[in-house]
């Protein structure tokens, strides 16, 4: 736990990362992008806010898929980074330079609320997820992305952080429960989780070793029925709770 709370400084730390970027990231995280898919049904014309938007290149995906997105970030960076990300895709979202501890919007304006790797730069988390749920409509989703505590990316971060090398200055992470819990212990009902992401590369390298031949363009190939074979069963087993309770990311859906 930090000596004093991470908001109270940290703006200046992420002014300072989001001007390192050239060029808005064009990726995004799509596990995420398919659990928002799943608690709304669709995410055409939904009202969906992402908090602590950064570059929000989930909110431009979102955006393509034809939602209506609201980006907010206290950054001034980050929203520029946003606006390059805008021309890039052709997409338009409402940004918005705000302190997420006070929303300026109406109670029950959105039909999911998001964020990604947000929550952990907080000591308290519970002001901000509170104030979230107040903009969350009755019914509404909201949806936690956050790195998974037993994990390596999060041994590899404590020793940065020990040793005061960590770009963020703190962070914490969670395990499934202890996420699912904070939600809970919020009013809000749990009805979806996923896990994402592999660490360290070497990791991702060995679940996607069944492309390999493809992908370095080898005169030797696996059958094509062989690699989909091996695909749909690692897709099979990130689905399965047991295994991505463990991955590099976990995301939690609670509903309003």
């Amino acid at each position: 736990m930090p000596s004093d709370d991470p908001s109270k400084h940290s703006r200046h730390v992420w002014d300072r990362a989001w001007t390192s970027y050239a060029e808005p990231p064009a990726n995004h995280h799509e596990p995420l992008i398919d659990a928002t898919q799943r608690a709304l049904g669709s995410v055409e014309d939904a009202r969906i806010l992402e908090i602590g938007a950064g570059s929000a290149r989930d909110s431009l995906r979102l955006a393509e898929l034809g939602a209506r997105v609201v980006a907010v970030d206290n950054s001034a960076p980050a929203i520029e980074l946003t606006r390059k990300g805008m021309v890039t895709r052709g997409v338009e979202l409402a940004l918005v330079q705000a302190d997420v501890f006070r929303l300026p919007f109406n109670s029950g304006s959105f039909d999911l609320v998001f964020s990604q790797g947000v929550m952990g730069h907080f000591a308290d988390p519970r002001p901000l997820l509170d104030e979230q749920v107040r903009v969350l409509r009755p019914g509404g989703a909201l949806l936690m992305d956050l790195p998974q505590t037993v994990n390596v990316y999060t041994v590899r971060n404590k020793l940065l952080m020990r040793s005061g090398r960590w770009f963020a200055g703190w962070e914490t992470s969670y395990t499934l429960p202890r996420l699912e819990r904070l939600l809970q212990n919020a009013g809000q009902t749990i009805v979806d989780s996923y896990g994402s992401g592999y660490f360290p590369r070497q990791a991702l390298a060995l679940r996607n070793a069944h492309t390999f031949d493809q992908r370095h363009d080898l005169p030797v190939k696996l059958p094509t029925r062989v690699r989909a074979s091996v695909e749909a069963g690692w897709q099979w087993l990130e689905r399965r709770r047991s295994y991505y309770r463990w991955m590099w990311n976990i995301g939690v859906v609670a509903r309003k």
